[in-house]
């Protein structure tokens, strides 16, 4: 009978607790009574992210031979033979790979093909939290063995955004603290992107000047950008001094009201195709447009989709169980907490985070389910080596 009533009060505890968390996320996102609703933007968002891991593991299975096989520039067998002899058991969480089973051409193939079968069964709502879960695990794998090729801004987005995905794509509503982790990490990754361009110590950048370099010295240039790169200096510096709006200004904006959130949106979106337009930075813009689609609720997305896509979308909808969402709300905050204390690193550099969190947050690192901070927007005045799509 003890037993039983204990049981009972740590449920009850678990569940004020996640209730007070959903509580405080809804008023964040504006899930409060009578206000917007955000079924049909999981169903838009879940999409565009299976779409985005299709692109993803289809671009690598073609390259993935030549880049890590086993007669590959960086042979994945070779490397995972190298740590296997330093490392020990500890190897499978500095290298958290499926290909520990097996890593030669073949497995490695599979592991690309595995990985576009469940991209698309995500595409069409075929066990997403499975599917999900599945890319997810594959996209690590092949990045903890894919050395330089796989450790660009882009993968770890992927990554991260996969993750958090994975908490969204049980059957139900989406949970307004989910959502609100998603917009969480849109908000860091624009105004990042900023900040580091700031603090770079590149005086391109504080002096306006970085366009007047980037668009013949970014990686892989397009042809729009040699047109854009002969425009007269003046109208460089305004783009530069345009770039640092969109990027530390905007996000700002996205944990405004439903008004002020809808115009985030539409900078955000405009900026980033802004970049694709002038720019080959792989999936990148599209997974970053995917999470500023996020800020647009049920009433935006019901004005654009088809009558039958809203009513299906929309029709049975529950919420999810107990279990599944207090397991969804820990790793939400553990993931919140890493992730804003890896910001605030960022905006200002040379602060530490407090001693105690800083073996979790190493130990945790090589999951990349938390980016780090990327100078990638500070090096695109200098060029660099990528992988293409």
């Amino acid at each position: 009978m003890d037993i039983a009533a204990g049981a009972i009060r740590f449920a009850e505890g678990i569940r004020s607790v996640v209730d007070a968390v959903e509580s405080a996320a809804r008023w964040v996102v504006g899930m409060t009574p009578g206000g917007s609703t955000y079924v049909l933007t999981k169903w838009v968002f879940l999409r565009a992210l299976a779409l985005i891991y299709l692109i993803a593991f289809a671009s690598f299975w073609v390259q993935v031979r030549g880049l890590i096989g086993p007669h590959g520039i960086l042979p994945a067998e070779q490397f995972l033979q190298a740590v296997r002899e330093h490392h020990g058991v500890e190897r499978f969480r500095l290298v958290p790979t499926l290909f520990w089973l097996r890593a030669d051409g073949t497995a490695l193939v599979v592991g690309c093909l595995a990985g576009v079968v469940a991209a698309v069964l995500v595409l069409f709502n075929v066990w997403p939290t499975v599917n999900l879960v599945l890319c997810w695990a594959l996209y690590l794998s092949l990045a903890a063995v894919g050395g330089t090729f796989m450790a660009f801004q882009w993968d770890v987005l992927l990554l991260e955004t996969g993750f958090l995905a994975i908490l969204a794509a049980p059957r139900g509503t989406l949970p307004a603290f989910t959502l609100l982790l998603l917009w969480w990490l849109l908000f860091r990754l624009t105004f990042e992107s900023g900040i580091v361009k700031l603090n770079s110590g590149d005086a391109t950048w504080r002096n306006l000047t970085a366009l007047d370099y980037h668009f013949w010295t970014q990686p892989l240039p397009t042809w729009t950008a040699w047109y854009v790169n002969l425009l007269p200096a003046w109208c460089k510096k305004g783009m530069v001094l345009a770039t640092y709006v969109f990027e530390i200004g905007f996000p700002l904006l996205i944990f405004g009201p439903r008004p002020v959130r809808l115009v985030a949106a539409a900078g955000l979106v405009f900026f980033q195709l802004t970049i694709l337009g002038t720019g080959n930075y792989n999936f990148f813009n599209l997974l970053a447009i995917a999470l500023a689609l996020l800020l647009l609720d049920d009433a935006g997305w019901a004005r654009v989709l088809p009558e039958r896509v809203v009513q299906a979308v929309s029709g049975g909808v529950r919420l999810p169980s107990l279990p599944v969402t207090a397991a969804v709300t820990v790793l939400g905050l553990v993931t919140l907490l890493f992730a804003t204390i890896k910001l605030w690193g960022t905006t200002f550099p040379g602060s530490n985070p407090p001693r105690f969190l800083i073996r979790p947050m190493v130990w945790l690192e090589p999951f990349r389910s938390v980016s780090r901070p990327s100078s990638s927007g500070a090096r695109r005045s200098r060029g660099a080596t990528r992988r293409g799509s």
